[in-house]
Protein backbone atom coordinates (compact mmCIF):
# COMPACT_ATOMS: atom_id res chain seq x y z
CA UNK A 1 0.00 0.00 0.00
CA UNK A 2 2.83 2.40 0.87
CA UNK A 3 4.59 1.59 -2.41
CA UNK A 4 1.34 2.22 -4.30
CA UNK A 5 0.78 5.57 -2.54
CA UNK A 6 4.36 6.50 -3.38
CA UNK A 7 3.76 5.75 -7.07
CA UNK A 8 0.67 7.96 -7.00
CA UNK A 9 2.85 10.85 -5.81
CA UNK A 10 2.00 10.97 -2.11
CA UNK A 11 4.80 11.75 0.34
CA UNK A 12 5.61 8.44 2.04
CA UNK A 13 8.35 7.85 4.60
CA UNK A 14 11.16 6.00 2.79
CA UNK A 15 12.50 4.67 6.11
CA UNK A 16 10.45 1.48 5.98
CA UNK A 17 11.12 -2.20 5.35
CA UNK A 18 9.19 -5.47 5.17
CA UNK A 19 10.86 -7.83 7.65
CA UNK A 20 10.10 -11.57 7.26
CA UNK A 21 11.48 -12.43 10.75
CA UNK A 22 11.70 -10.93 14.24
CA UNK A 23 15.49 -10.96 13.85
CA UNK A 24 15.22 -8.59 10.88
CA UNK A 25 12.68 -6.45 12.79
CA UNK A 26 15.22 -5.99 15.58
CA UNK A 27 18.03 -5.26 13.11
CA UNK A 28 15.83 -2.53 11.55
CA UNK A 29 15.13 -1.02 14.98
CA UNK A 30 18.82 -1.03 15.90
CA UNK A 31 19.85 0.52 12.57
CA UNK A 32 17.41 3.41 12.88
CA UNK A 33 18.36 3.84 16.53
CA UNK A 34 21.74 4.98 15.20
CA UNK A 35 20.51 6.87 12.10
CA UNK A 36 17.13 8.38 13.07
CA UNK A 37 18.61 11.82 13.80
CA UNK A 38 19.56 12.10 10.11
CA UNK A 39 15.91 12.05 8.99
CA UNK A 40 15.36 15.81 9.15
CA UNK A 41 12.48 15.45 11.61
CA UNK A 42 12.25 14.37 15.24
CA UNK A 43 11.48 10.73 16.02
CA UNK A 44 11.17 8.85 19.29
CA UNK A 45 10.54 5.28 18.16
CA UNK A 46 9.75 2.73 15.45
CA UNK A 47 6.39 1.09 14.71
CA UNK A 48 6.12 -2.61 13.88
CA UNK A 49 2.95 -3.66 12.01
CA UNK A 50 1.55 -6.95 10.78
CA UNK A 51 1.82 -6.65 6.98
CA UNK A 52 -1.60 -8.08 6.10
CA UNK A 53 -4.84 -6.16 6.05
CA UNK A 54 -6.80 -9.40 6.45
CA UNK A 55 -4.81 -10.35 9.56
CA UNK A 56 -5.19 -6.83 10.90
CA UNK A 57 -8.95 -7.13 10.63
CA UNK A 58 -8.89 -10.54 12.36
CA UNK A 59 -6.68 -9.34 15.20
CA UNK A 60 -8.75 -6.19 15.79
CA UNK A 61 -8.27 -3.66 18.57
CA UNK A 62 -8.18 -3.36 22.34
CA UNK A 63 -9.71 -0.25 23.92
CA UNK A 64 -6.25 1.32 23.87
CA UNK A 65 -4.55 0.24 20.65
CA UNK A 66 -4.57 -2.11 17.64
CA UNK A 67 -3.46 -5.69 18.33
CA UNK A 68 -1.57 -5.73 15.02
CA UNK A 69 0.89 -2.92 15.78
CA UNK A 70 3.36 -2.08 18.52
CA UNK A 71 5.64 0.93 19.08
CA UNK A 72 9.25 0.53 20.15
CA UNK A 73 10.44 3.64 22.01
CA UNK A 74 14.11 4.51 21.73
CA UNK A 75 15.98 5.63 24.85
CA UNK A 76 16.30 9.42 25.02
CA UNK A 77 19.48 10.81 23.47
CA UNK A 78 22.01 11.64 26.19
CA UNK A 79 24.99 13.94 25.78
CA UNK A 80 27.59 15.52 28.03
CA UNK A 81 28.19 19.24 28.44
CA UNK A 82 29.70 21.60 31.03
CA UNK A 83 27.81 23.75 33.56
CA UNK A 84 28.98 27.36 33.13
CA UNK A 85 26.71 28.98 35.71
CA UNK A 86 23.80 28.23 38.02
CA UNK A 87 21.28 31.03 37.63
CA UNK A 88 18.56 31.84 40.16
CA UNK A 89 15.14 32.51 38.61
CA UNK A 90 12.36 34.12 40.68
CA UNK A 91 8.78 33.25 39.68
CA UNK A 92 5.52 35.11 40.22
CA UNK A 93 4.83 33.34 43.54
CA UNK A 94 8.36 34.01 44.78
CA UNK A 95 9.69 30.49 44.16
CA UNK A 96 13.43 30.60 43.45
CA UNK A 97 14.41 28.00 40.85
CA UNK A 98 18.04 27.09 40.09
CA UNK A 99 18.74 27.01 36.34
CA UNK A 100 21.83 25.32 34.89
CA UNK A 101 23.43 27.45 32.15
CA UNK A 102 25.54 25.07 30.04
CA UNK A 103 27.84 25.00 27.05
CA UNK A 104 25.48 24.67 24.03
CA UNK A 105 24.93 21.06 22.95
CA UNK A 106 22.87 19.58 20.09
CA UNK A 107 20.20 17.32 21.55
CA UNK A 108 17.20 15.72 19.79
CA UNK A 109 17.40 18.19 16.92
CA UNK A 110 17.79 21.45 18.87
CA UNK A 111 20.50 23.40 20.70
CA UNK A 112 20.22 23.06 24.48
CA UNK A 113 21.86 25.62 26.74
CA UNK A 114 19.54 25.89 29.78
CA UNK A 115 17.91 23.29 32.02
CA UNK A 116 15.85 23.73 35.16
CA UNK A 117 17.20 22.01 38.28
CA UNK A 118 13.66 22.35 39.73
CA UNK A 119 14.54 23.18 43.37
CA UNK A 120 17.50 23.29 45.74
CA UNK A 121 16.74 19.91 47.27
CA UNK A 122 17.07 18.39 43.80
CA UNK A 123 20.20 20.40 43.03
CA UNK A 124 21.88 19.24 46.26
CA UNK A 125 20.76 15.64 45.71
CA UNK A 126 22.43 15.57 42.29
CA UNK A 127 25.30 17.72 43.63
CA UNK A 128 25.51 19.85 40.49
CA UNK A 129 28.29 22.45 40.60
CA UNK A 130 29.64 25.15 38.28
CA UNK A 131 32.38 23.56 36.17
CA UNK A 132 30.85 20.08 36.34
CA UNK A 133 30.45 17.89 33.29
CA UNK A 134 26.83 16.71 33.29
CA UNK A 135 24.79 14.25 31.27
CA UNK A 136 21.67 15.85 29.78
CA UNK A 137 18.66 14.58 27.89
CA UNK A 138 15.29 15.87 26.74
CA UNK A 139 12.55 14.46 28.93
CA UNK A 140 9.78 13.19 26.62
CA UNK A 141 11.97 14.48 23.76
CA UNK A 142 10.99 18.05 24.72
CA UNK A 143 12.21 19.40 28.08
CA UNK A 144 15.97 19.65 28.75
CA UNK A 145 16.91 17.74 31.91
CA UNK A 146 20.17 17.28 33.83
CA UNK A 147 20.38 13.55 34.56
CA UNK A 148 23.57 13.32 36.60
CA UNK A 149 27.08 14.61 37.12
CA UNK A 150 30.08 12.82 35.63
CA UNK A 151 32.10 12.97 38.85
CA UNK A 152 35.21 11.61 37.15
CA UNK A 153 35.46 14.87 35.21
CA UNK A 154 34.77 17.21 38.16
CA UNK A 155 37.44 19.96 38.43
CA UNK A 156 39.17 20.36 41.79
CA UNK A 157 37.98 23.96 41.99
CA UNK A 158 34.23 23.09 41.79
CA UNK A 159 32.45 24.38 44.90
CA UNK A 160 29.16 23.03 46.32
CA UNK A 161 26.05 25.17 45.73
CA UNK A 162 24.25 26.58 48.76
CA UNK A 163 20.61 27.72 48.76
CA UNK A 164 20.50 31.53 48.74
CA UNK A 165 19.69 33.25 52.02
CA UNK A 166 18.50 36.33 50.09
CA UNK A 167 16.45 36.89 46.93
CA UNK A 168 18.80 37.45 43.96
CA UNK A 169 16.53 40.24 42.66
CA UNK A 170 15.39 42.30 45.65
CA UNK A 171 17.74 41.06 48.39
CA UNK A 172 14.93 40.07 50.77
CA UNK A 173 15.26 37.06 53.04
CA UNK A 174 14.30 33.70 51.58
CA UNK A 175 11.89 31.37 53.37
CA UNK A 176 10.88 27.73 53.11
CA UNK A 177 7.33 26.78 54.07
CA UNK A 178 7.07 23.61 56.13
CA UNK A 179 6.04 20.66 53.97
CA UNK A 180 7.21 22.32 50.72
CA UNK A 181 10.48 21.90 48.82
CA UNK A 182 10.26 25.38 47.26
CA UNK A 183 12.50 28.18 48.50
CA UNK A 184 10.72 31.55 48.21
CA UNK A 185 11.46 35.24 48.31
CA UNK A 186 9.62 36.64 51.34
CA UNK A 187 9.02 40.07 49.73
CA UNK A 188 5.72 39.24 48.02
CA UNK A 189 4.62 42.79 47.22
CA UNK A 190 7.96 44.53 46.72
CA UNK A 191 10.04 42.05 44.70
CA UNK A 192 10.43 43.33 41.13
CA UNK A 193 10.74 39.85 39.62
CA UNK A 194 7.54 38.64 41.28
CA UNK A 195 5.65 41.73 40.19
CA UNK A 196 6.81 41.46 36.59
CA UNK A 197 5.98 37.76 36.38
CA UNK A 198 2.54 38.38 37.90
CA UNK A 199 1.87 41.04 35.25
CA UNK A 200 2.91 38.61 32.49
CA UNK A 201 0.62 35.97 33.99
CA UNK A 202 -2.26 38.48 34.11
CA UNK A 203 -2.19 39.12 30.36
CA UNK A 204 -1.43 35.48 29.38
CA UNK A 205 -3.93 32.97 27.98
CA UNK A 206 -4.05 31.35 31.42
CA UNK A 207 -5.04 34.74 32.85
CA UNK A 208 -7.12 37.48 31.24
CA UNK A 209 -6.01 36.41 27.73
CA UNK A 210 -5.14 39.93 26.53
CA UNK A 211 -4.04 39.69 22.89
CA UNK A 212 -1.25 41.97 21.64
CA UNK A 213 0.33 42.21 25.12
CA UNK A 214 3.21 39.75 25.13
CA UNK A 215 6.09 39.62 27.65
CA UNK A 216 8.20 42.08 25.62
CA UNK A 217 5.47 44.75 25.61
CA UNK A 218 4.72 44.19 29.30
CA UNK A 219 8.42 44.70 29.99
CA UNK A 220 8.38 47.97 28.02
CA UNK A 221 5.39 49.20 30.02
CA UNK A 222 7.13 48.35 33.29
CA UNK A 223 10.39 50.01 32.20
CA UNK A 224 8.43 53.14 31.21
CA UNK A 225 6.81 53.10 34.68
CA UNK A 226 3.36 52.97 33.09
CA UNK A 227 2.36 49.69 34.76
CA UNK A 228 3.11 48.48 38.27
CA UNK A 229 -0.01 46.44 39.11
CA UNK A 230 -2.68 44.65 37.02
CA UNK A 231 -5.08 47.55 37.60
CA UNK A 232 -2.67 49.87 35.74
CA UNK A 233 -3.34 48.03 32.48
CA UNK A 234 -6.89 49.41 32.57
CA UNK A 235 -5.65 52.99 33.06
CA UNK A 236 -3.56 52.95 29.88
CA UNK A 237 -4.55 55.12 26.93
CA UNK A 238 -3.70 54.80 23.24
CA UNK A 239 -1.32 57.75 23.71
CA UNK A 240 0.53 55.84 26.45
CA UNK A 241 1.22 53.03 23.99
CA UNK A 242 2.27 55.49 21.29
CA UNK A 243 5.06 56.74 23.58
CA UNK A 244 6.70 53.32 23.55
CA UNK A 245 9.55 52.53 21.18
CA UNK A 246 8.57 50.96 17.82
CA UNK A 247 4.84 51.27 18.58
CA UNK A 248 2.66 52.44 15.69
CA UNK A 249 -0.93 53.67 15.71
CA UNK A 250 -2.47 50.35 14.71
CA UNK A 251 -0.48 48.37 17.28
CA UNK A 252 -1.39 50.89 19.96
CA UNK A 253 -5.09 50.68 19.05
CA UNK A 254 -5.00 46.86 19.06
CA UNK A 255 -3.33 46.71 22.48
CA UNK A 256 -5.78 49.21 23.97
CA UNK A 257 -8.84 47.44 22.55
CA UNK A 258 -7.59 44.05 23.78
CA UNK A 259 -7.31 45.43 27.31
CA UNK A 260 -10.81 46.90 27.16
CA UNK A 261 -12.21 43.60 25.86
CA UNK A 262 -10.66 41.66 28.73
CA UNK A 263 -12.92 43.50 31.19
CA UNK A 264 -15.71 41.09 30.20
CA UNK A 265 -13.72 37.90 30.70
CA UNK A 266 -15.55 35.28 32.81
CA UNK A 267 -15.10 35.25 36.56
CA UNK A 268 -12.94 32.10 36.58
CA UNK A 269 -10.42 33.88 34.30
CA UNK A 270 -10.18 36.79 36.73
CA UNK A 271 -9.65 34.42 39.67
CA UNK A 272 -6.95 32.54 37.76
CA UNK A 273 -5.28 35.78 36.63
CA UNK A 274 -4.85 36.94 40.23
CA UNK A 275 -2.17 34.30 40.67
CA UNK A 276 -3.31 32.78 43.95
CA UNK A 277 -0.72 30.15 44.95
CA UNK A 278 -1.93 26.58 44.25
CA UNK A 279 -4.95 27.85 42.26
CA UNK A 280 -4.98 26.99 38.55
CA UNK A 281 -7.68 27.09 35.90
CA UNK A 282 -9.68 24.07 37.12
CA UNK A 283 -9.74 25.28 40.73
CA UNK A 284 -10.65 28.79 39.56
CA UNK A 285 -13.66 27.34 37.70
CA UNK A 286 -14.80 25.49 40.83
CA UNK A 287 -14.52 28.71 42.85
CA UNK A 288 -16.43 30.74 40.24
CA UNK A 289 -19.23 28.14 40.15
CA UNK A 290 -19.54 28.20 43.93
CA UNK A 291 -19.19 31.89 44.82
CA UNK A 292 -20.21 33.81 41.62
CA UNK A 293 -18.32 36.89 42.89
CA UNK A 294 -14.74 37.83 43.67
CA UNK A 295 -16.05 39.65 46.76
CA UNK A 296 -17.79 36.55 48.14
CA UNK A 297 -14.73 34.47 47.36
CA UNK A 298 -12.44 36.95 49.13
CA UNK A 299 -14.51 36.56 52.31
CA UNK A 300 -14.82 32.77 52.16
CA UNK A 301 -13.66 30.70 55.13
CA UNK A 302 -11.45 27.61 55.05
CA UNK A 303 -14.50 25.52 55.96
CA UNK A 304 -16.54 26.90 53.04
CA UNK A 305 -13.68 26.30 50.63
CA UNK A 306 -12.89 22.74 51.71
CA UNK A 307 -16.58 21.93 51.35
CA UNK A 308 -15.99 22.13 47.57
CA UNK A 309 -15.01 18.78 46.07
CA UNK A 310 -11.46 19.01 44.78
CA UNK A 311 -10.24 21.69 47.21
CA UNK A 312 -8.20 20.60 50.21
CA UNK A 313 -6.91 22.41 53.28
CA UNK A 314 -3.63 23.50 51.66
CA UNK A 315 -5.39 25.25 48.76
CA UNK A 316 -8.06 26.70 51.06
CA UNK A 317 -5.42 28.15 53.39
CA UNK A 318 -3.64 29.67 50.41
CA UNK A 319 -6.84 31.34 49.16
CA UNK A 320 -7.75 32.75 52.58
CA UNK A 321 -4.18 33.99 53.10
CA UNK A 322 -4.11 35.62 49.67
CA UNK A 323 -7.25 37.65 50.22
CA UNK A 324 -6.18 38.61 53.75
CA UNK A 325 -3.47 40.78 52.14
CA UNK A 326 -4.54 44.44 52.00
CA UNK A 327 -2.85 44.87 48.60
CA UNK A 328 -5.02 42.14 47.06
CA UNK A 329 -8.22 43.61 48.55
CA UNK A 330 -7.23 47.01 47.14
CA UNK A 331 -6.63 45.44 43.72
CA UNK A 332 -10.16 44.02 43.65
CA UNK A 333 -11.60 47.45 44.51
CA UNK A 334 -9.49 49.16 41.81
CA UNK A 335 -10.43 46.63 39.13
CA UNK A 336 -14.13 47.07 39.91
CA UNK A 337 -13.82 50.86 39.75
CA UNK A 338 -12.08 50.54 36.37
CA UNK A 339 -14.93 48.48 34.92
CA UNK A 340 -13.56 44.94 35.15
CA UNK A 341 -16.33 42.38 35.63
CA UNK A 342 -15.87 40.90 39.12
CA UNK A 343 -18.98 38.74 39.41
CA UNK A 344 -21.47 36.60 37.55
CA UNK A 345 -25.14 36.68 38.48
CA UNK A 346 -25.21 32.91 39.01
CA UNK A 347 -23.78 29.65 37.79
CA UNK A 348 -26.49 29.72 35.12
CA UNK A 349 -24.96 32.87 33.64
CA UNK A 350 -21.58 31.20 33.24
CA UNK A 351 -23.07 27.95 32.00
CA UNK A 352 -26.16 29.00 30.10
CA UNK A 353 -27.24 25.50 29.06
CA UNK A 354 -27.01 24.11 32.62
CA UNK A 355 -30.24 22.24 33.31
CA UNK A 356 -30.74 20.24 36.52
CA UNK A 357 -32.60 17.64 34.45
CA UNK A 358 -29.65 17.02 32.12
CA UNK A 359 -27.92 13.64 32.75
CA UNK A 360 -24.53 15.39 33.00
CA UNK A 361 -25.64 18.12 35.44
CA UNK A 362 -23.49 17.99 38.58
CA UNK A 363 -21.60 14.96 37.29
CA UNK A 364 -17.83 14.58 37.56
CA UNK A 365 -15.84 13.81 34.37
CA UNK A 366 -12.30 12.61 33.80
CA UNK A 367 -10.83 12.61 30.28
CA UNK A 368 -8.09 10.37 28.90
CA UNK A 369 -6.60 9.90 25.45
CA UNK A 370 -7.12 11.89 22.26
CA UNK A 371 -10.70 12.43 21.09
CA UNK A 372 -11.43 11.89 17.36
CA UNK A 373 -12.87 15.34 16.59
CA UNK A 374 -13.03 17.43 19.79
CA UNK A 375 -10.08 19.17 21.40
CA UNK A 376 -9.77 18.83 25.17
CA UNK A 377 -10.84 22.47 25.65
CA UNK A 378 -13.93 21.94 23.48
CA UNK A 379 -14.94 18.83 25.43
CA UNK A 380 -14.42 20.65 28.75
CA UNK A 381 -16.52 23.56 27.48
CA UNK A 382 -19.40 21.20 26.55
CA UNK A 383 -19.27 19.57 30.00
CA UNK A 384 -19.30 22.87 31.86
CA UNK A 385 -22.11 24.34 29.75
CA UNK A 386 -24.46 21.60 30.92
CA UNK A 387 -23.34 21.94 34.55
CA UNK A 388 -20.78 19.11 34.69
CA UNK A 389 -17.38 19.19 36.38
CA UNK A 390 -13.91 18.14 35.23
CA UNK A 391 -11.37 16.55 37.54
CA UNK A 392 -7.87 15.34 36.85
CA UNK A 393 -7.88 11.87 38.39
CA UNK A 394 -10.20 8.89 38.60
CA UNK A 395 -11.74 8.05 41.99
CA UNK A 396 -14.88 6.47 43.39
CA UNK A 397 -16.51 9.90 43.07
CA UNK A 398 -15.95 10.01 39.28
CA UNK A 399 -19.23 9.69 37.37
CA UNK A 400 -17.92 9.32 33.79
CA UNK A 401 -14.66 8.66 31.96
CA UNK A 402 -14.56 10.29 28.51
CA UNK A 403 -12.36 7.94 26.49
CA UNK A 404 -10.19 8.86 23.50
CA UNK A 405 -7.48 7.08 21.54
CA UNK A 406 -4.26 6.01 23.30
CA UNK A 407 -5.63 6.39 26.84
CA UNK A 408 -3.40 6.20 29.89
CA UNK A 409 -3.66 4.57 33.31
CA UNK A 410 -6.91 6.44 34.03
CA UNK A 411 -8.70 3.96 31.76
CA UNK A 412 -7.38 0.97 33.73
CA UNK A 413 -8.41 2.55 37.04
CA UNK A 414 -11.88 3.40 35.72
CA UNK A 415 -12.33 -0.22 34.61
CA UNK A 416 -11.38 -1.47 38.09
CA UNK A 417 -13.82 0.91 39.74
CA UNK A 418 -16.61 0.18 37.21
CA UNK A 419 -16.83 3.86 36.22
CA UNK A 420 -19.16 4.36 33.20
CA UNK A 421 -17.04 4.94 30.08
CA UNK A 422 -18.19 7.20 27.24
CA UNK A 423 -16.79 7.41 23.73
CA UNK A 424 -16.89 10.78 21.99
CA UNK A 425 -19.90 9.58 19.97
CA UNK A 426 -21.78 8.57 23.17
CA UNK A 427 -20.85 11.91 24.75
CA UNK A 428 -22.05 14.03 21.82
CA UNK A 429 -25.24 11.98 21.53
CA UNK A 430 -26.09 12.74 25.17
CA UNK A 431 -25.48 16.42 24.43
CA UNK A 432 -27.87 16.21 21.47
CA UNK A 433 -25.16 17.13 18.96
Amino acid sequence: MLDYLNRLGFKVNPARKRCPSLKEVWEFIEYWGLHRTQQGFTTDGAVVKVDSLALQETLGYTAKSPRWAVAYKYPAEIKETVVLEIEQSVGRTGVITPIAIMQPVQLAGTTVQRASLHNYDELLRKDVRVGDTVRVQKAAEIIPEVLEVNFEKRPASAQPETPPACCPVCGSQTVKVEGEVALRCSNVSGCGAQRRNRLEHWVSKQGMDIDHLGPALVNQLVEAKLVDSPADFYRLTVDDFMELERMGQKSADNAYQSIQGSKERPLYALINAMGIPHVGKETAILLAQRFHSIHRLSNATVEELTDIEGIGTKVADSIVGFFAEVENQNLIHELEQLGVKVESASAQEAFAEANPEHPFFGKSFVMTGTLPTLTRDEAESHIRRVGGKITGSVSKKTDFLLLGENPGSKYDKAMKLNIPILSEADFLSQLGR
